[in-house]
């Protein structure tokens, strides 16, 4: 059966049946929650008591907010379209005025006009 099904119809019975899901289940499962979210954030609201243990598993936006200039701080601070260039493998990124190459390393960003007059 698909995984796609499946994730969802476990979570969903657990939820219903107030089943204990393992951690391993999270690391697991790489699926957005249908209603937004990951499923650990959905599990931790039901089982607060497992937050600590699930945290690592949330999405960026639903994690405690980072140390500010943290690479967690500037991946929280993305605007929708750059998590959605992150995610379909982008390899240089910019973001709030940010630019991110294939390893991670922030670089300055200068604008375009900049840059083209800067060449003249």
């Amino acid at each position: 059966m698909n995984p796609q099904v499946t994730e969802p119809l476990v979570f969903t019975r657990a939820m219903c049946n107030n089943t204990q899901l393992p951690v391993a289940w999270f690391s697991r499962s790489g699926f957005i929650h249908p209603g937004g979210g990951s499923y650990a954030a959905k599990y931790a609201e039901k089982y607060p008591a497992r937050r600590s243990e699930l945290v690592r598993f949330f999405h960026i936006q639903e994690r405690p907010k980072a140390e500010p200039d943290s690479l967690l701080d500037r991946l929280q601070r993305m605007d929708s379209s750059a998590v959605e260039a992150l995610n379909s493998g982008a390899k240089t990124l910019v973001s709030q005025n940010e630019m991110m190459d294939p390893c991670w390393q922030l670089l300055p960003f200068v604008c375009r006009a900049a840059m083209a007059a800067s060449c003249r």
